[in-house]
């Protein structure tokens, strides 16, 4: 078996390790998503603070608000600033998970974008 042979059974164990995580809930490390904390059992469980913040940034968003508005409001009621990118990946996800799943990757993979930076 060559090196590159067993480079590549490794990436495969890792990647499916990682995948099965994320099905479950885990956190994998790096950025916590917005809405959600790392629980005392290593998964992610909603934040009932920041869940309301996206609730709110959401019916904005839908009365028509800008994201620079939305930002603006955000950081007057909840003393938080997220990055209009972070705002932006929050608010893109119009398929909405079931409650209590990340509506994004902290990885960046799979079917959501990467997890939003504060900022």
């Amino acid at each position: 078996m060559s090196a590159d042979t067993e480079r590549d059974r490794i990436r495969e164990r890792v990647t499916q390790v990682k995948r099965d995580q994320r099905q479950r809930n885990r956190y994998l490390g790096g950025i916590v998503p917005f809405g959600f904390r790392v629980g005392d059992d290593g998964s992610l469980v909603p934040d009932a603070a920041e869940q309301a913040q996206i609730a709110h940034a959401r019916a904005l968003r839908a009365d028509g608000a800008t994201l620079r508005a939305i930002q603006a409001v955000l950081e007057a009621q909840h003393g938080r600033k997220l990055s209009l990118d972070a705002l932006h990946r929050v608010l893109a996800d119009t398929a909405r998970p079931p409650e209590g799943t990340p509506s994004h990757d902290v990885a960046g993979n799979g079917p959501v974008s990467e997890a939003p930076h504060v900022g």
